[in-house]
């Protein structure tokens, strides 16, 4: 009876586990989300919008490089 008890606990700590970690990194996504777009928002040119992007790019770990043209 004790061994179900602490199985039933750890299924329910298991389950409240991962509904908190998935809400946190929802949150934390949705939060760098509103930022970033604040700040393109608040980008008077294209080129500042787009050096934003390129930034949070490369903080996010991108490989970021210049655009070639195919000769033909």
């Amino acid at each position: 009876m004790k061994m179900k008890a602490i199985e039933i606990l750890g299924v329910v700590l298991n389950i409240f586990a991962d509904f908190f970690h998935k809400s946190a990194r929802k949150a934390r996504r949705d939060r760098w989300k509103r930022v970033l777009r604040d700040d393109i928002d608040r980008a008077k040119t294209h080129e500042e919008k787009l050096a934003i992007l390129l930034a949070e790019a490369k903080r996010q770990g991108c490989v970021v490089t210049p655009k070639v043209e195919k000769s033909e």
